[in-house]
């Protein structure tokens, strides 16, 4: 029996695997005046700055702030079993108060000799929703550190809670990093990275720095996202007026344009100088 299924198996025609056909050719010819066409910016310079100078009349959403106002406000509102503390494991529990938190976050604070303190919220997944059905999402993480009066941060991902107003009352989604000399008649910031998502556009920041070689005036470039997901540039010039050349794309010049920052550099300074909340007790 054995012997036959094998003469039978060598008896068989080999399998053949016969090749795909090609596919068939691809014309790869473009129309040349078409791809060299630049896109239309939707916006002229005017509309393009308003923008710009409207959104900067919003709070900055430093870590700081997202500190005392966002986290630790949410927090403080449970009770000394639900959340409990500023650091929360995962679970999911209703105060007595109302309010519902569901999540995780690592929350770290450091004080060090003077003025010096090192906060930052590492992991941060929570909903929490208050006794009006509102919810609260926290989605990222932040941290600074602060010495005497030199300061540094950062605050990454998204914070949302819409009776809070501003950005985060929007559903900021922020990336940015913040460096700033709070010595009084030598104030300096620095700002690098975006704020988007809230009021549905997106503030990018390019090494923007006041209190650098134009004083109160900043240098650097700041961008604005439109709908479609390409950028208008701002790239202020040497004369220190909050002035430059406006760009769509990095490809269509649209001259001249200013941004009134309005009080944009104090009021930021002024909350980084707040005293963070570190405890809900």
């Amino acid at each position: 029996m054995l012997w036959s299924m094998i003469l039978l198996s060598c008896a068989r025609e080999p399998l053949v695997y016969a090749p795909a056909a090609p596919p068939d050719p691809v014309d790869e010819a473009l129309d040349l005046d078409e791809a060299a066409a630049p896109p239309t910016p939707r916006l002229d310079a005017v509309a393009v700055t308003a923008q710009i100078s409207t959104l900067l009349t919003l709070a900055a959403p430093d870590p700081l702030t997202v500190n005392n106002t966002v986290y630790a406000w949410i927090m403080s509102q449970g009770d000394p079993s639900c959340p409990g503390t500023l650091s929360y494991t995962t679970g999911d529990c209703t105060a007595t108060t109302g309010y519902r938190f569901f999540g995780i976050s690592d929350y770290f604070a450091e004080p060090g000799p003077g003025d010096d303190r090192w906060v930052s919220l590492a992991l941060g997944d929570m909903l929490i929703t208050d006794p009006e059905g509102e919810v609260m999402l926290i989605g990222g993480t932040y941290e600074f550190f602060r010495e005497d009066d030199h300061f540094t941060g950062e605050v990454t991902g998204t914070f949302a809670y819409p009776p809070l107003g501003g950005w985060v009352g929007e559903g900021g989604s922020f990336a940015w990093w913040l460096e700033a000399d709070l010595t009084t008649g030598s104030e300096r910031l620095q700002l690098n990275g975006a704020l988007g998502a809230g009021y549905g556009t997106g503030l990018h920041f390019d090494d923007v720095v006041f209190g650098g070689r134009c004083g109160m005036a900043p240098t650097g470039a700041l961008q604005l996202r439109d709908e479609v997901g390409r950028w208008y540039r701002l790239e202020l010039d040497e004369a220190c007026g909050g002035c430059g050349q406006l760009f769509y794309a990095d490809q269509v010049q649209m001259g001249l344009a200013c941004v009134d920052f309005g009080t944009f550099f104090e009021d930021t300074l002024h909350q980084l100088r707040a005293e963070p909340i570190v405890s809900v007790d």
